[in-house]
């Protein structure tokens, strides 16, 4: 019996008739070779006005109609198509939630990942030019990673890759993700809650990760510390603190102390008092010790500039700068600061 012909009636068949997206799925698996090839043929001269029609049905019933513009996804995606006619489907606004169905989500990318290099460098380079890169980071990531893609430069899809995507994994170029995450201003995510359950997942996986995968502890001590370097906002800065410890970083801090010490005057709080910490607890010398507390006295946090004064009684001959910091210290509002920096100028000047 001759099949009809794959005009948009029979697409919309396919496409409606299935109870959810797992049956659209089996009616596409179902095909024969000679019908699947016969849609994906059609399918280049229908797709335009099936793309209006779910257009048009999005417009009239926005909830209901997503998951219908998710049933096109999954057609194109599942037949022998083109990287322009994907793209032109994977960009529109309705896909963000389609990986919520993780089982149909999963096919689509399995489907995705079949093509060749170069198809999938064309799907990706037009997935990273949408303007909203960042909803699709999770279609554009698998394919970067399967076929040895060059990164994007895109901030948008590093936003979401950093907040969703980032935990340590084998097999995921992870660390080459990491650094050019952490090359993009404001990109670190902050997390409202579990934040120790969170450091655990880390140090867990990257534990995993490290038995398959060597990993470049200074590099990514340094990509880190950049972070700091470029005044990042408070909640990213405090974010690369918290990968430094639950990546088992802070043995390397001390080999980075210049790159450190130079990012102390943009750097949130927090992070000057794990800085100070860090590098008095390494037995600093003398103009190492004078560096930081040039950096560190001025500023206002307490704590930092108590341990740092403490500290300077370990100098005998201060420089005429550093004389000049604790000097300006000794009428300090702070009791206790004040009274360290008189104490230090009785000692430096007898």
């Amino acid at each position: 019996m001759t099949q009809p012909a794959w005009d948009q009636r029979r697409f919309g068949v396919l496409l409606t008739e299935p109870d959810d997206l797992g049956g659209l799925v089996a009616a596409i698996d179902a095909l024969s070779p000679a019908e699947r090839a016969a849609a994906s043929r059609a399918l280049g001269r229908e797709l335009p006005g099936l793309r209006h029609r779910l257009e048009q049905a999005g417009l009239r019933h926005h909830a209901a109609d997503t998951a219908l513009w998710h049933r096109g996804v999954v057609l194109v995606a599942l037949l022998d198509t083109t990287p322009a006619q994907v793209a032109s489907m994977v960009t529109a606004w309705p896909v963000w939630n389609l990986w919520q169905d993780r089982e149909v989500f999963g096919r689509v990318r399995e489907a995705l990942l079949a093509h060749d290099r170069r198809w999938a460098a064309q799907l990706v380079e037009a997935i990273l030019r949408k303007p909203d890169v960042g909803v699709y980071t999770r279609l554009a990531h698998p394919l970067i990673v399967a076929h040895d893609l060059p990164l994007p430069g895109q901030p948008a899809f590093w936003q979401l890759w950093a907040h969703e995507l980032s935990l340590p994994q084998p097999n995921q170029r992870w660390e080459e993700h990491f650094l050019a995450a952490c090359a993009v201003p404001d990109v670190l995510m902050g997390i409202s809650s579990g934040q120790a359950d969170y450091v655990r997942r880390i140090s867990r996986a990257v534990d995993i990760l490290r038995k398959l995968e060597p990993t470049n502890d200074q590099a990514l001590t340094r990509a880190l510390i950049q972070v700091f370097a470029r005044g990042d906002r408070p909640g990213a800065q405090r974010m690369a603190l918290l990968w430094l410890g639950a990546l088992g970083l802070e043995k390397h801090v001390w080999d980075e102390q210049a790159q450190l010490l130079a990012a102390l005057p943009h750097a949130d709080n927090a992070v000057v008092k794990f800085a100070v910490q860090q590098l008095l607890s390494s037995e600093p010398a003398p103009e190492q010790l004078t560096g930081l507390a040039l950096v560190v006295l001025p500023r206002k946090e307490k704590g930092p500039r108590r341990a740092v004064l403490k500290a300077l009684a370990k100098l005998d001959a201060p420089p005429a700068a550093l004389l000049e910091t604790v000097e300006a210290l000794s009428n300090h509002a702070d009791s206790v600061t004040a009274d360290l920096a008189r104490s230090l100028l009785r000692r430096w000047k007898g």
